[in-house]
């Protein structure tokens, strides 16, 4: 999953425009495993607080 993320958003700009919903939605579609909304919303949180590093 981490691979499918890094091709998806290669640099932290990538993610800086978008909201916590949008980016659990791509999150959802885009990754091979099957997340549920609360780990796919957990793992938008995360990637937007990596992103304001």
């Amino acid at each position: 999953m981490a691979l499918n993320i890094i091709e998806l958003y290669p640099h932290p700009d990538f993610v800086k425009g978008l909201g916590h919903i949008k980016l659990r939605n791509q999150l959802m579609k885009n990754t091979d495993k099957k997340l549920s909304k609360t780990k796919a919303t957990q793992k938008a949180e995360a990637l937007l607080d990596y992103a304001k590093e």
